[in-house]
Protein backbone atom coordinates (compact mmCIF):
# COMPACT_ATOMS: atom_id res chain seq x y z
CA UNK A 1 0.00 0.00 0.00
CA UNK A 2 1.57 3.07 -0.84
CA UNK A 3 1.26 5.77 1.34
CA UNK A 4 0.79 9.03 0.27
CA UNK A 5 -0.06 12.28 2.81
CA UNK A 6 2.87 14.41 1.85
CA UNK A 7 1.69 15.03 -1.53
CA UNK A 8 -1.65 15.01 -0.65
CA UNK A 9 -0.91 17.64 1.71
CA UNK A 10 0.23 19.72 -0.88
CA UNK A 11 -2.78 18.60 -2.83
CA UNK A 12 -5.46 19.60 -0.86
CA UNK A 13 -3.71 22.36 0.31
CA UNK A 14 -3.62 24.54 -2.83
CA UNK A 15 -6.99 23.00 -4.24
CA UNK A 16 -8.04 25.08 -1.05
CA UNK A 17 -6.35 28.03 -1.66
CA UNK A 18 -4.50 27.83 1.67
CA UNK A 19 -0.84 29.13 1.51
CA UNK A 20 1.49 26.84 3.62
CA UNK A 21 1.51 29.53 6.23
CA UNK A 22 -2.15 29.42 7.04
CA UNK A 23 -2.12 25.78 7.42
CA UNK A 24 1.02 26.41 9.72
CA UNK A 25 -0.92 28.78 12.09
CA UNK A 26 -3.74 26.32 12.29
CA UNK A 27 -1.86 23.55 13.10
CA UNK A 28 0.65 24.94 15.88
CA UNK A 29 3.69 24.41 13.46
CA UNK A 30 5.81 26.71 11.25
CA UNK A 31 5.49 27.25 7.60
CA UNK A 32 8.66 25.52 7.33
CA UNK A 33 7.54 22.14 8.60
CA UNK A 34 4.73 22.52 6.52
CA UNK A 35 7.17 22.78 3.33
CA UNK A 36 8.67 19.56 4.50
CA UNK A 37 6.38 17.98 4.27
CA UNK A 38 5.02 18.20 1.01
CA UNK A 39 8.65 18.04 0.18
CA UNK A 40 8.88 14.57 1.58
CA UNK A 41 11.64 15.51 3.81
CA UNK A 42 9.65 14.35 6.82
CA UNK A 43 5.89 13.25 7.21
CA UNK A 44 3.62 15.40 10.24
CA UNK A 45 3.28 13.91 13.49
CA UNK A 46 0.68 11.48 14.76
CA UNK A 47 -1.08 13.77 16.14
CA UNK A 48 -1.71 16.26 13.73
CA UNK A 49 -3.20 13.89 11.17
CA UNK A 50 -6.78 13.68 12.48
CA UNK A 51 -6.66 17.66 12.98
CA UNK A 52 -5.12 18.09 9.07
CA UNK A 53 -7.96 16.08 7.83
CA UNK A 54 -10.23 17.77 9.77
CA UNK A 55 -9.45 20.76 8.10
CA UNK A 56 -9.29 20.08 4.57
CA UNK A 57 -12.36 18.26 5.66
CA UNK A 58 -11.90 14.56 4.60
CA UNK A 59 -11.12 11.17 5.74
CA UNK A 60 -7.69 10.13 7.29
CA UNK A 61 -7.50 7.48 4.62
CA UNK A 62 -8.13 9.97 2.02
CA UNK A 63 -5.18 12.07 3.30
CA UNK A 64 -3.53 9.08 3.41
CA UNK A 65 -4.00 8.24 -0.15
CA UNK A 66 -5.51 4.82 0.86
CA UNK A 67 -8.23 3.49 -1.58
CA UNK A 68 -11.37 1.45 -0.51
CA UNK A 69 -9.06 -2.03 -1.76
CA UNK A 70 -6.59 -0.62 0.84
CA UNK A 71 -8.56 0.19 3.69
CA UNK A 72 -10.65 -3.30 2.63
CA UNK A 73 -7.46 -4.54 2.35
CA UNK A 74 -6.28 -3.66 5.83
CA UNK A 75 -9.63 -5.17 7.24
CA UNK A 76 -8.63 -8.61 6.00
CA UNK A 77 -5.29 -8.47 7.44
CA UNK A 78 -6.91 -7.33 10.40
CA UNK A 79 -9.07 -10.15 10.49
CA UNK A 80 -6.19 -12.73 9.87
CA UNK A 81 -3.92 -11.20 12.73
CA UNK A 82 -6.86 -10.99 15.04
CA UNK A 83 -9.58 -13.65 14.33
CA UNK A 84 -12.99 -12.71 15.69
CA UNK A 85 -16.76 -12.15 14.78
CA UNK A 86 -16.33 -8.37 14.97
CA UNK A 87 -12.89 -7.93 12.46
CA UNK A 88 -14.52 -10.89 10.01
CA UNK A 89 -17.82 -8.78 9.78
CA UNK A 90 -16.00 -5.29 9.40
CA UNK A 91 -13.90 -7.11 6.76
CA UNK A 92 -17.00 -8.98 4.89
CA UNK A 93 -19.05 -6.09 4.94
CA UNK A 94 -16.10 -3.95 3.15
CA UNK A 95 -15.77 -6.16 0.61
CA UNK A 96 -19.57 -6.78 -0.09
CA UNK A 97 -19.52 -3.17 -0.91
CA UNK A 98 -16.32 -3.15 -3.71
CA UNK A 99 -17.93 -6.29 -5.11
CA UNK A 100 -21.07 -4.13 -5.31
CA UNK A 101 -19.77 -1.45 -7.10
CA UNK A 102 -18.13 -4.28 -9.30
CA UNK A 103 -19.27 -8.00 -8.76
CA UNK A 104 -16.11 -9.04 -11.25
CA UNK A 105 -13.65 -6.97 -9.56
CA UNK A 106 -11.03 -9.34 -9.15
CA UNK A 107 -9.22 -7.61 -6.32
CA UNK A 108 -12.18 -7.56 -4.22
CA UNK A 109 -12.87 -11.55 -4.84
CA UNK A 110 -9.44 -12.39 -4.34
CA UNK A 111 -9.96 -10.61 -1.09
CA UNK A 112 -12.65 -12.69 -0.52
CA UNK A 113 -11.03 -15.88 -1.13
CA UNK A 114 -8.47 -14.82 1.43
CA UNK A 115 -10.71 -13.81 3.86
CA UNK A 116 -13.33 -16.93 3.94
CA UNK A 117 -9.95 -18.80 4.19
CA UNK A 118 -8.92 -17.27 7.43
CA UNK A 119 -12.42 -17.52 8.28
CA UNK A 120 -12.46 -21.77 7.69
CA UNK A 121 -9.29 -22.17 9.43
CA UNK A 122 -10.54 -19.96 12.68
CA UNK A 123 -13.71 -22.75 13.07
CA UNK A 124 -11.49 -25.56 12.06
CA UNK A 125 -9.34 -24.70 15.01
CA UNK A 126 -12.51 -24.32 17.34
CA UNK A 127 -13.50 -27.81 16.16
CA UNK A 128 -10.43 -29.05 16.76
CA UNK A 129 -10.59 -28.19 20.25
CA UNK A 130 -14.43 -29.16 20.61
CA UNK A 131 -13.03 -32.85 19.15
CA UNK A 132 -9.91 -32.45 21.63
CA UNK A 133 -12.28 -32.10 24.73
CA UNK A 134 -14.88 -34.81 23.46
CA UNK A 135 -11.89 -37.31 23.39
CA UNK A 136 -10.33 -36.15 26.66
CA UNK A 137 -14.29 -36.35 28.21
CA UNK A 138 -15.48 -39.92 26.98
CA UNK A 139 -11.57 -41.53 27.52
CA UNK A 140 -12.07 -45.02 29.84
CA UNK A 141 -15.74 -43.62 29.71
CA UNK A 142 -17.27 -44.61 26.65
CA UNK A 143 -15.09 -45.63 23.27
CA UNK A 144 -17.82 -45.00 20.45
CA UNK A 145 -17.41 -41.25 21.52
CA UNK A 146 -13.56 -41.33 22.17
CA UNK A 147 -13.30 -43.36 18.49
CA UNK A 148 -15.39 -40.64 17.11
CA UNK A 149 -13.60 -37.64 18.22
CA UNK A 150 -10.12 -39.37 17.02
CA UNK A 151 -11.31 -39.63 13.91
CA UNK A 152 -12.43 -35.93 13.39
CA UNK A 153 -9.57 -34.84 14.96
CA UNK A 154 -7.32 -36.38 11.84
CA UNK A 155 -9.60 -35.23 9.37
CA UNK A 156 -9.15 -31.73 10.88
CA UNK A 157 -5.47 -31.27 11.31
CA UNK A 158 -5.46 -32.98 7.77
CA UNK A 159 -6.90 -29.64 6.79
CA UNK A 160 -4.90 -27.77 7.95
CA UNK A 161 -1.71 -29.57 6.74
CA UNK A 162 -0.95 -31.03 10.22
CA UNK A 163 0.15 -35.13 9.79
CA UNK A 164 1.62 -36.06 13.10
CA UNK A 165 -1.06 -38.74 13.82
CA UNK A 166 0.32 -40.93 11.18
CA UNK A 167 3.22 -41.54 13.23
CA UNK A 168 0.93 -41.75 16.17
CA UNK A 169 -1.19 -44.43 14.53
CA UNK A 170 1.35 -46.13 12.68
CA UNK A 171 3.38 -46.65 16.23
CA UNK A 172 -0.02 -47.98 17.83
CA UNK A 173 -0.71 -50.13 15.61
CA UNK A 174 3.26 -51.38 15.57
CA UNK A 175 2.31 -51.99 19.45
CA UNK A 176 -0.50 -53.60 18.97
CA UNK A 177 -1.88 -55.08 16.22
CA UNK A 178 -5.41 -54.97 16.47
CA UNK A 179 -8.37 -54.65 14.13
CA UNK A 180 -9.41 -50.91 15.87
CA UNK A 181 -5.36 -49.53 15.76
CA UNK A 182 -5.65 -51.07 11.82
CA UNK A 183 -8.83 -49.08 11.25
CA UNK A 184 -6.78 -45.95 12.72
CA UNK A 185 -3.95 -46.63 10.47
CA UNK A 186 -5.59 -47.21 6.97
CA UNK A 187 -7.26 -43.81 7.91
CA UNK A 188 -4.15 -42.19 8.88
CA UNK A 189 -2.83 -43.02 5.76
CA UNK A 190 -5.21 -42.02 3.60
CA UNK A 191 -5.52 -38.52 4.92
CA UNK A 192 -1.97 -37.51 4.82
CA UNK A 193 0.18 -39.39 2.25
CA UNK A 194 0.60 -39.22 -1.60
CA UNK A 195 -0.63 -41.68 -3.34
CA UNK A 196 -2.56 -42.74 -0.20
CA UNK A 197 -5.66 -44.60 -0.96
CA UNK A 198 -3.00 -46.77 -3.18
CA UNK A 199 -1.13 -47.68 -0.12
CA UNK A 200 -3.55 -47.88 2.00
CA UNK A 201 -6.02 -50.55 -0.05
CA UNK A 202 -2.00 -51.90 -0.11
CA UNK A 203 -1.67 -52.06 3.49
CA UNK A 204 -5.08 -53.54 3.76
CA UNK A 205 -4.67 -56.68 1.32
CA UNK A 206 -1.43 -57.29 2.88
CA UNK A 207 -2.38 -57.67 7.00
CA UNK A 208 -6.27 -58.64 6.26
CA UNK A 209 -5.70 -62.40 6.76
CA UNK A 210 -3.91 -61.36 9.68
CA UNK A 211 -7.10 -61.29 12.15
CA UNK A 212 -9.66 -62.92 12.56
CA UNK A 213 -12.78 -62.99 11.03
CA UNK A 214 -14.91 -61.08 13.63
CA UNK A 215 -11.80 -58.21 13.01
CA UNK A 216 -12.16 -58.50 9.54
CA UNK A 217 -15.58 -57.77 9.63
CA UNK A 218 -14.38 -54.28 11.43
CA UNK A 219 -11.64 -53.51 8.55
CA UNK A 220 -13.89 -54.69 5.17
CA UNK A 221 -16.03 -51.05 5.09
CA UNK A 222 -12.81 -49.36 5.21
CA UNK A 223 -11.21 -51.19 2.71
CA UNK A 224 -14.21 -51.40 0.43
CA UNK A 225 -14.93 -47.35 0.59
CA UNK A 226 -11.04 -47.44 -0.78
CA UNK A 227 -11.52 -49.93 -2.92
CA UNK A 228 -14.06 -48.04 -4.66
CA UNK A 229 -12.14 -44.60 -4.34
CA UNK A 230 -9.58 -46.68 -7.15
CA UNK A 231 -12.13 -48.15 -8.90
CA UNK A 232 -10.99 -51.50 -7.97
CA UNK A 233 -13.90 -53.27 -8.55
CA UNK A 234 -13.54 -56.61 -8.32
CA UNK A 235 -12.09 -55.83 -4.72
CA UNK A 236 -15.05 -53.76 -3.65
CA UNK A 237 -16.86 -57.46 -4.31
CA UNK A 238 -14.23 -58.81 -2.67
CA UNK A 239 -15.23 -56.83 0.11
CA UNK A 240 -18.81 -56.88 -0.35
CA UNK A 241 -19.32 -60.61 0.04
CA UNK A 242 -17.27 -60.69 3.49
CA UNK A 243 -19.40 -57.76 4.95
CA UNK A 244 -22.71 -59.52 4.17
CA UNK A 245 -22.27 -62.04 5.90
CA UNK A 246 -22.35 -60.07 9.06
CA UNK A 247 -26.29 -60.42 9.80
CA UNK A 248 -26.66 -58.32 13.02
CA UNK A 249 -25.14 -54.99 11.61
CA UNK A 250 -27.92 -53.91 9.30
CA UNK A 251 -26.15 -50.71 9.09
CA UNK A 252 -23.01 -51.83 7.88
CA UNK A 253 -24.89 -53.77 4.87
CA UNK A 254 -26.81 -50.69 3.71
CA UNK A 255 -23.74 -49.34 3.60
CA UNK A 256 -22.04 -52.16 1.52
CA UNK A 257 -24.74 -52.48 -0.80
CA UNK A 258 -24.76 -48.64 -1.24
CA UNK A 259 -21.02 -48.64 -2.47
CA UNK A 260 -22.07 -52.37 -4.70
CA UNK A 261 -24.52 -49.57 -6.20
CA UNK A 262 -22.01 -47.31 -7.14
CA UNK A 263 -19.76 -49.44 -8.12
CA UNK A 264 -21.57 -51.19 -10.58
CA UNK A 265 -23.22 -47.91 -12.34
CA UNK A 266 -19.53 -46.09 -12.31
CA UNK A 267 -18.86 -49.54 -14.52
CA UNK A 268 -22.04 -49.52 -16.93
CA UNK A 269 -23.43 -52.37 -15.49
CA UNK A 270 -27.02 -51.06 -15.41
CA UNK A 271 -28.76 -54.88 -14.97
CA UNK A 272 -26.87 -55.14 -11.25
CA UNK A 273 -26.88 -51.45 -10.44
CA UNK A 274 -30.70 -52.15 -10.73
CA UNK A 275 -30.77 -54.94 -8.46
CA UNK A 276 -29.20 -53.26 -5.81
CA UNK A 277 -30.97 -50.36 -6.26
CA UNK A 278 -33.90 -52.52 -5.77
CA UNK A 279 -32.40 -53.95 -2.08
CA UNK A 280 -31.08 -50.78 -0.80
CA UNK A 281 -35.00 -49.27 -1.04
CA UNK A 282 -36.18 -53.05 0.46
CA UNK A 283 -33.37 -52.32 3.30
CA UNK A 284 -34.18 -48.74 3.90
CA UNK A 285 -36.56 -48.89 6.18
CA UNK A 286 -34.68 -50.91 8.64
CA UNK A 287 -31.92 -48.08 9.21
CA UNK A 288 -31.79 -46.10 12.06
CA UNK A 289 -31.96 -42.66 10.03
CA UNK A 290 -33.51 -39.47 10.72
CA UNK A 291 -36.86 -38.33 8.77
CA UNK A 292 -34.69 -35.51 6.61
CA UNK A 293 -31.69 -38.43 6.02
CA UNK A 294 -34.18 -41.34 5.29
CA UNK A 295 -36.44 -38.76 2.83
CA UNK A 296 -32.81 -37.96 0.88
CA UNK A 297 -31.44 -41.08 0.39
CA UNK A 298 -34.85 -42.35 -0.96
CA UNK A 299 -35.33 -39.39 -3.14
CA UNK A 300 -31.83 -40.46 -4.47
CA UNK A 301 -32.84 -43.96 -5.06
CA UNK A 302 -35.71 -43.19 -6.89
CA UNK A 303 -33.40 -41.06 -9.01
CA UNK A 304 -34.93 -37.94 -7.27
CA UNK A 305 -32.48 -36.24 -5.32
CA UNK A 306 -28.84 -35.60 -4.88
CA UNK A 307 -26.55 -38.23 -3.30
CA UNK A 308 -26.78 -37.74 0.15
CA UNK A 309 -23.71 -38.49 2.25
CA UNK A 310 -23.75 -41.80 4.39
CA UNK A 311 -21.26 -42.09 6.95
CA UNK A 312 -19.74 -45.60 7.85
Amino acid sequence: MEIKICNNIAKYRKENEITQAELAEYLGVSPQAVSKWEQEISIPDIYLIPKIAYFFNISIDTLFGTSNFDTTELLVSKYSAVRNDKNYKEAKEAIDALLDMNPEDLKALSLLCRLEHQRSLEYLHKSIKACEKLKHTAKDKDTYWENMASIQLMRENSLIGNYDFLNEYIQKFEENKTADNFNYFLLAITLSTDEQYKKALKKGKDYIDSFTFQEQLKIYPNLMEIAYSLEDFDYVRKCFDVIIKDTENKDQIFNAWWLLWKSHKSAGKEKEAEDCRKKLLNLLPAQNYNEYLYEEIERHLLGEGDKPEIIW
